[in-house]
């Protein structure tokens, strides 16, 4: 007697080399979602779909934010006594890299290029940071060349040591920025911040940021794909590879 093939029956019909019968998917279903998703801007059901086949692709989304630097933040004269700031310069290069060891390979070379840092002290100890970039020439983020308006400034690695979080040293240092990069005539800050990150946005609308463009990449191998969206909804979509790098124009 012939064994009873218990698996098939469960699973209904198999075809001769064991897929279930019946009509296979069509070849261009994959490109079809593709080619929509591409044209919806949505990438992240894109990355979904090629990573089953492609394993070295990686999704990143940030948002670059704006601010005029002529109001100041209401909020930084709410804080408490022994909170002091001040600018860095490369006497103060040690105490830096102590209090804030996660970029102190790039604070010399910061200096050099011509940025600028705002410490913010509690009772004379290192409470925050944050740095000023004033030489726009070759801004990137992302594997992108980002052009900013002239009289703009980019700010970046804004710090507050954990423990000390909650007493409005952020509002402190943005405010002191602000003062410094107003005193030079700079009239806009620019930052950029991670889409998902949803405390540091609220956070930096609360001050008065606004959303300037979103900024979509997606990366497989050496080439990257960025889709750029601004407020308005308008978008685009840029190829960067080695070698070759988009230009975004921020507003």
């Amino acid at each position: 007697m012939e064994p009873i093939n218990t698996t098939a029956s469960s699973r209904g019909p198999s075809s001769p080399r064991g897929r279930p019968a019946g009509p296979l998917p069509s070849p261009g279903r994959g490109l079809r979602r593709a080619w929509r998703a591409l044209r919806a801007g949505e990438i992240a059901p894109l990355t979904t779909m090629l990573s089953r086949k492609i394993r070295i692709v990686r999704f990143e989304r940030m948002r670059v934010l704006r601010r005029s630097t002529w109001f100041s933040v209401p909020e930084a004269a709410l804080t408490g006594e022994g909170i002091r700031s001040h600018q860095v310069d490369e006497a103060g290069l040690a105490m830096l890299r102590g209090a804030f060891p996660h970029n102190a390979g790039e604070y010399a070379r910061r200096l050099r290029r011509g940025d600028r840092c705002v410490l913010v002290t509690v009772e004379g100890a290192p409470a925050g940071m944050t740095w000023a970039r004033l030489d726009l020439s070759s801004l990137r983020e992302k594997g992108c060349l980002l052009q900013l308006p002239p009289g703009a400034a980019w700010v970046f690695d804004t710090f507050v040591r954990p423990e000390l979080r909650g007493r409005r040293l952020f509002q402190v240092l943005m405010d002191a920025v602000f003062g410094m990069l107003r005193a030079g005539g700079t009239a806009w800050t620019y930052l950029a911040v991670h889409h998902e990150n949803e405390a540091s946005v609220r956070a930096h609308r609360r001050i008065g940021f606004r959303p300037a463009l979103t900024l979509s990449i997606l990366m497989a191998g050496t080439c990257e794909l960025h889709r750029i969206r601004w407020p308005s909804g308008r978008g685009k979509w840029a190829l960067s590879r080695p070698g070759r790098r988009p230009t975004i124009a921020v507003p």
